[in-house]
């Protein structure tokens, strides 16, 4: 990947992915859903504020996954107990908690994909092996419907309206949160590195007359960027 070592270089890559030429457009959306990961490594290491967003969107993805699986699961049992109705049977009763062999399935399943995105846990570990986040991702899949009482933040930016953008996960479930918005960033000693450093951002004339340039790393306008 030696010819992306420059963001522009990288930025010139990204762009000719947009618009090869003759005629062929592709969305931002499908570009980025497919990006290889040495290249989004590539991307966060120059632009650090789109780690955590692709986080974010990553987790709600599989999060989304499951939630689709368990409503068609719920749709079943309703589906089932109306036939049963209908018929004036005895609906089967509808048992929440799951048996032996789906609760090692989901949980084996959890871990396996935590370990995907981990970079201590393995998927031969043992529970007892894996990071605390792991062992609680294993055991989250047995306890669906968590109340979310206590949550840690995973990551954070700041975005064009000064406001630090904290992405929240669950303690207990690992499920991601809503983010929450706060003036202060959580993690003061780490608030400069969210950002390599003010670099100007590129502007037409007309924007150029609107507004003062912003970082194109942060968002930030020249005269509130962190020294």
């Amino acid at each position: 990947m030696h010819q992306h070592d420059t963001p522009e270089a990288l930025r010139d890559f990204l762009k000719l992915c947009l618009d090869p030429g003759h005629g062929i457009k592709r969305a931002p959306v499908r570009m980025a859903e497919a990006l290889p990961e040495p290249l989004a490594r590539k991307v966060v290491e120059f632009a650090p504020h789109l780690g955590g967003l692709r986080d974010h969107a990553e987790a709600l993805d599989k999060q989304a996954k499951l939630a689709a699986k368990r409503a068609k699961e719920a749709h079943r049992a309703y589906a089932d107990a109306l036939t049963a109705w209908i018929h004036d049977e005895e609906p089967e009763p509808v048992h929440q908690s799951m048996s032996l062999l789906d609760a090692v399935a989901a949980s084996t399943q959890a871990a396996q994909e935590h370990a995907k995105q981990c970079d201590t846990c393995d998927t031969s570990m043992r529970l007892a092996e894996m990071c605390p986040q792991g062992q609680r991702a294993a055991l989250a899949a047995l306890t669906p419907g968590c109340a979310h009482v206590a949550w840690e933040v995973t990551s954070e930016f700041r975005n064009s309206h000064n406001l630090w953008v904290k992405f929240r996960q669950c303690s207990d479930c690992d499920e991601l949160l809503p983010p929450t918005y706060d003036v202060e960033p959580h993690w003061p000693d780490k608030a400069v590195a969210t950002c390599p450093g003010f670099q100007r951002e590129h502007q037409g004339v007309s924007d150029a007359k609107r507004r003062p340039a912003r970082c194109k790393f942060c968002r930030q306008p020249g005269g509130l960027h962190p020294k």
